[in-house]
């Protein structure tokens, strides 16, 4: 099972989301050079929990007041500001970083996030 923590809040995934993780591995001939780990694009749904966990942001027609010092999640989430972000498998945590969202999609009312 995968699970998604953005600010520590649970996103829903969808069933095909698998961990597109690369891993780096630092070059042993040159120490100065950083390698960082980096997640593929993914496609989160539109469920009613990820909706209201990025401030229902597909909604042109609402504004949220944006106060940096809280978390960027809920009504004060802001897709131009970094969020921390947690994937867990089976328990386990494989990833640490930051989530980014790229797109919104809107197909006929279904509503997709590309992050």
């Amino acid at each position: 099972m995968i699970e998604l923590f953005v600010e520590n809040k649970r996103l829903d995934v969808s069933t095909e989301f698998s961990t597109l993780i690369t891993f780096a591995i630092d070059d042993l001939k040159d120490f100065a050079a950083r390698n960082s780990s980096y997640s593929k694009t993914i496609i989160l749904p539109g469920t009613a929990r990820n909706n209201i966990a990025l401030g229902m942001i597909f909604d042109v027609l609402q504004s949220n007041p944006y106060n940096p010092d809280d978390r960027n999640i809920l009504v004060n989430f802001n897709a131009s500001k970094k969020a921390s972000a947690i994937i867990f498998q089976d328990n386990i945590q494989v990833f640490k970083g930051t989530f980014r969202l790229m797109k919104i999609i809107d197909d006929r009312g279904r509503i997709e996030y590309e992050a």
